[in-house]
């Protein structure tokens, strides 16, 4: 179990991101462009963290990330029973939600 994944995790390393490293290599302007985009893409996200947090939306943010970490963290082969019951709460308040949204329309 644990070859395959590091021989995934292996191949993975090899095809893309020494592939992606030889290729910035040969074109030195991808590597201004890409620096620029991350750039871009951080100034943005810390303006919405910095603008969120002043308001009670920081908190549902929290709340997502939380459960978007738990649930990748219960993926994980050891933890197939807080799978089920990470699955099951999602389906119930989605159901749950769901119903509220069609009895206010």
């Amino acid at each position: 179990m644990k070859s395959s994944f590091f021989n995934t995790i292996d191949n993975f390393w090899q095809i893309n991101v020494i592939s992606y490293i030889k290729l910035l290599q040969q074109n030195p302007i991808r590597i201004v462009l890409l620096i620029l985009d991350l750039a871009i893409v951080i100034f943005l996200a810390y303006n919405l963290i910095k603008a969120t947090k002043k308001l009670r939306v920081w908190q549902l943010i929290k709340g997502i990330a939380l459960l978007v970490v738990i649930t990748l963290v219960s993926r994980l082969d050891t933890f197939r029973h807080i799978t089920l019951h990470i699955s099951f709460y999602y389906d119930i308040w989605g159901y749950c939600y769901a119903s509220y949204i069609s009895t206010r329309a």
